[in-house]
């Protein structure tokens, strides 16, 4: 059986994800559609693969939103320190769409509170890692690094269990 094509008209490129080649794919997260093709202005960087603006200055590339958050800093950004994109598009270096953090772990966290927010309205709930449903924090029980409902985590335990007797009467049945 051979892949689908792309969904875009004229395409003959197999599918990357959601029925879109890789470029309209790329070009439909970054550029709002997958027709849209973004052409910069000579000497006003380039876009990279991950729709970020990158400019090479004396020889050396930097990222656009790194140059603006170390002059709103006033100094060279810390080893650790990432750079968060409110909005998530790497695209929109606005100065109130950025956000300095200490370390990659807050980074994280400010994308997994805001992943809970578009999810249910509230930042502070946590994910159930076998049902994918958000919850206040004290309903959930945590196994080290999941986060579980009691009844989700019978439910789990008893399709093993079951699965394993499964494949134990069809490894004696052949």
């Amino acid at each position: 059986m051979s892949k689908p094509l792309c969904s875009v008209y004229g395409c003959s490129r197999f599918v990357h994800s959601k029925g879109m080649c890789n470029t309209h794919y790329r070009r439909t997260l970054h550029n709002g559609g997958p027709l849209v093709t973004k052409i910069r202005q000579k000497g006003s960087g380039r876009i990279t693969t991950y729709g970020y603006i990158q400019h090479t200055i004396n020889g050396k590339t930097i990222l656009e939103h790194v140059m603006i958050a170390e002059k709103a800093l006033g100094k060279k950004l810390p080893p650790s320190a990432r750079v968060h994109h409110v909005d998530e598009n790497g695209g929109n270096n606005a100065n109130e769409n950025l956000v300095i953090c200490q370390n990659q772990s807050y980074h994280l966290l400010l994308h997994i509170r805001t992943r809970a927010l578009n999810a249910c309205g509230n930042a502070n709930w946590l994910k159930c890692s076998l049902c994918g449903k958000y919850e206040p924090p004290n309903t959930l029980h945590r196994n080290s690094d999941r986060l579980y409902h009691k009844e989700c985590l019978k439910q789990y335990d008893k399709r093993r269990h079951a699965l394993k007797i499964s494949r134990a009467n069809h490894a004696m049945e052949c």
